[in-house]
C-alpha cells in the first residue's frame, strides 16, 4: 500500500476512527516502512501533547465588568445631532475623497488632451528620397538605326537606367500617317514591353 493512503489512516488511528481490517493494514505497513512508523511516533505525540492541553478560564470579573459596561451603554440617551452638524461632518469627512477623485480626473483628462497632441499634431515629414533615373549613355538598348524608316525616333537623350537594371527609353512617332506626336515610353528587361506611362 503507498505511503500516501497510509498517512490519512495514521491521522484516522490517532482519532481512533480506524475499522478492524484498516488497523491491520496500518500495522503491516509500520512494520515494513520505517519512515512511516516514525512519522506515525511523532503525530502521535502531538496528539497527546494537545489532548493534556486545558483551555484556561477567563476571570469571573471580566464578565462582570463586561456586563455592567453593557448596561451603562444601553441606559444613555440616545445623541441626537441636528441635520446641519450631521451634513457637516459629513461633508468635511467626504472632502478629501472628493478633492482626490478630482485631483486623479483631471490628471487623467490632461495626460489624454496631452497625448492626442501629441498624436495628432502636423509634424514635419522629412523628405522622402526619390529615386531619380541616371541618365546613362546605353546606346545599346536603343535600336541601331535612331530615325526608323516609318518615321519612329529613338530620343537618346530619354534614354535612363532604371532602379531595377531595366533600360528605359522613350519613342517618339512622327509618320505623317498619323498627324498627332506620339510617344510611348519602353523598359527592357528580359523582354521589351510598354510603360504604362
Amino acid at each position: 500500500m503507498p505511503c500516501t493512503e497510509i498517512q490519512i489512516l495514521m491521522v484516522q488511528a490517532t482519532q481512533d476512527e480506524l475499522t478492524p481490517t484498516e488497523a491491520a493494514r496500518l500495522h503491516r505497513h509500520l512494520a515494513e516502512c520505517p519512515r512511516c512508523r516514525e512519522t506515525f511516533g511523532e503525530l502521535r505525540q502531538v496528539w497527546q501533547i494537545l489532548d493534556a492541553w486545558t483551555v484556561p478560564e477567563p476571570p469571573r470579573h471580566l464578565a462582570e465588568a463586561f456586563s455592567s459596561r453593557l448596561a451603562e451603554i444601553s441606559a444613555r440617551p440616545p445623541r441626537r445631532a441636528s441635520l446641519a452638524s450631521w451634513l457637516e461632518r459629513s461633508s468635511h469627512r467626504w472632502s478629501w475623497l472628493r478633492l482626490r477623485w478630482n485631483l486623479g480626473g483631471l490628471a487623467v483628462a490632461a495626460s489624454l488632451a496631452l497625448g492626442a497632441i501629441y498624436l495628432f499634431h502636423d509634424r514635419p515629414t522629412p523628405p522622402r528620397p526619390t529615386r531619380q533615373r541616371e541618365t546613362l549613355p546605353l546606346m545599346s538598348a536603343v535600336p541601331p538605326d535612331p530615325i526608323a524608316p516609318d518615321g519612329v525616333w529613338v530620343d537618346p537623350s530619354l534614354v535612363s537606367q532604371a532602379p531595377e537594371g531595366q533600360v528605359h527609353f522613350a519613342v517618339h512617332n512622327f509618320s505623317t500617317d498619323i498627324p498627332e506626336i506620339n510617344t510611348k515610353h519602353y523598359n527592357t528587361g528580359p523582354s521589351l514591353y510598354e510603360d504604362p506611362f
